[in-house]
């Protein structure tokens, strides 16, 4: 089996698992978010299809939106340094050039990303996640422009394989080009036999199956380099011909995949909408049975006797009904329907969905109104830690490659212009200043301010306060507070402050004390002597 075949075959099986979850996305998709509901994409199906499923409540969908901007918001906030890369070691922490640099290539990085297009594909990356557990967006440089160039890939059309660390280390990408896709991505002479008939004929809107293979460059490994040399494989395939159309090679991922959660012994992304779904469906049902309850408590069927009108009742506005003579009047039909008692079962189930998507964390402070700033801080910090678990794992499995790889492409084809040269190799990770991220690490800052506010009075019976390193407790508070790291001064820049300001006091302290040694010899002698302190601070 050559390895094309090999290729094409651990695609099948990569589809084949995740096909067996499709009518649960599916399904997922048609109530949450209709417009991306289908898993399968035929490369037949015609595109702007209507949906025949009707949606009665919106609350699932608003809901689900609602926490994708609360996670992108509060983790990327627009305008604002959100990450920051740090030296791993601390001798390189301590290292001022290091620092600088790693500074320089923060704000390097943030400017390049916000002149990207990463807003809009990377809200749609963890809407998707927060809809069907798992989103993806790929990171590329623009041969032309040499600009970063975010996109995100609908989950119907990856795929994708753990290795034996449970790391996402094989991306399988469906592709459905037409034939002038196709010539223009490929070239002619890379392409099938069909295609290039197809497209001597002129009948370019013709679809074919490709997928775009990325996976570990096992040759690199063991030292037979291929023709990229790169640290993972990019292969082009041409589904239906079993043909290669295009090799290269990345030394990152290109793919990043997220997973907003994963259940045991499961490669699928799991979220909020799987435990919900039985919830979205029945507050559905109940939303159109009230719309019928209320559509037939507005106008209710009338109850009459047989022949007691002549001709066909009008019942409508300014209808007339003509009765016959002695003929009992027509009432309406009581069905027992209690409106205020069907809403109130309907927005309970709407605060559930709403809290399985977690909007009240987002929404702390709706219900409350009477309380300090400082109370208002701490209740939607203490809310928002519940997401910590969720957002770790995506700062590892999705933002810090994908950092990282901005980082790198930049630096490879970009470092004169914006990244100066290194001052030496060392490792770094990546810190994220979100309110987010500024929420989990909130907790221990609170709890120092707390306890510091309680063991302040019992300063004035014991030096109780000599326990505490205060300058380290200030700097961690404010960090995890929010304050921009760039606005709080080094320990040297700190240290020169005090140490000038200890200077000028003892110069002011000398200069007194000279003051008064004068004045102590003119009350002695009455006389300054020329050669005395007097006489030259005098003279």
């Amino acid at each position: 089996m050559n390895a094309t075949q090999q290729l094409l075959d651990r695609y099948q099986k990569a589809k084949t698992k995740r096909d067996e979850s499709a009518n649960v996305l599916e399904d997922i998709g048609r109530f949450v978010w209709p417009a991306s509901q289908d898993m399968y994409n035929d490369i037949n199906q015609p595109e702007g299809q209507i949906r025949t499923q009707p949606i009665y409540d919106s609350t699932a969908i608003m809901a689900a939106q609602r926490m994708a901007s609360g996670i992108f918001s509060f983790l990327m906030p627009i305008g604002v340094q959100w990450f920051q890369f740090v030296a791993q070691d601390a001798v390189d922490k301590a290292d001022t050039n290091i620092e600088t640099w790693l500074s320089i290539a923060s704000q390097a990085v943030q400017s390049e990303i916000w002149r990207s297009n990463f807003q809009r594909e990377m809200f749609t990356t963890i809407r998707s996640m927060t809809v069907f557990g798992t989103g993806c967006i790929s990171v590329e440089m623009d041969s032309d422009t040499k600009d970063i160039v975010f996109r995100n890939y609908h989950y119907g059309d990856i795929f994708y394989e753990e290795n034996q660390k449970k790391v996402l280390d094989v991306v399988f990408r469906r592709i459905r080009y037409t034939v002038r896709q196709a010539v223009l991505e490929f070239g002619l002479r890379n392409v099938s036999k069909q295609i290039r008939g197809d497209y001597d004929k002129g009948e370019l809107d013709n679809k074919y199956e490709f997928v775009h293979c990325v996976f570990p460059n096992d040759d690199r490994k063991s030292g037979k380099l291929d023709d990229s040399g790169k640290k993972f494989k990019s292969v082009y395939i041409e589904v239906m011909a079993k043909k290669r159309v295009k090799v290269k090679g990345f030394n990152e991922m290109p793919y990043l995949v997220g997973r907003l959660d994963i259940a045991p012994n499961e490669i699928i992304g799991r979220c909020p909408s799987f435990d919900l779904l039985p919830e979205i469906k029945m507050l559905n049902d109940m939303k159109l049975t009230f719309i019928e309850g209320s559509e037939n408590a507005i106008s209710p069927a009338m109850l009459m006797w047989d022949d007691s009108v002549v001709g066909q009742p009008v019942t409508g506005p300014r209808g007339i009904i003509n009765l016959r003579p002695d003929a009992p009047a027509p009432v309406p039909w009581n069905t027992g329907f209690n409106a205020a008692l069907s809403m109130e079962a309907i927005k309970e189930e709407q605060r559930i969905v709403k809290d399985g998507y977690f909007n009240d964390l987002f929404d702390a402070l709706e219900d409350q109104r009477n309380m300090t700033a400082t109370e208002a801080d701490i209740r939607q910090q203490s809310k928002l830690v519940i997401l910590a678990p969720m957002v770790n794992a995506l700062q590892r499995e999705l933002f810090d490659p994908l950092l990282v790889r901005v980082f790198n492409l930049m630096v490879e084809e970009k470092s004169k212009q914006s990244v100066p040269l290194a001052p030496k190799e060392f490792d770094y990770d990546v810190v994220y200043q979100g309110r987010l991220a500024v929420a989990m690490a909130t907790l221990q800052a609170n709890a120092t301010e707390t306890h510091l506010a309680k063991i302040i009075p019992l300063e004035e019976i014991w030096p109780v306060i000599d326990n505490y390193d205060l300058d380290e407790a200030v700097r961690r508070s404010g960090l995890s507070s929010g304050v921009p790291g760039d606005l709080l001064r080094t320990v040297e820049e700190r240290d020169g402050i005090r140490n000038k300001r200890a200077q000028d006091a003892e110069a002011e302290r000398q200069v007194q004390l000279a003051e008064t040694a004068s004045k102590a010899i003119k009350n002695v002698s009455g006389t300054v002597e020329p050669d005395s302190i007097a006489g030259l601070l005098s003279g």
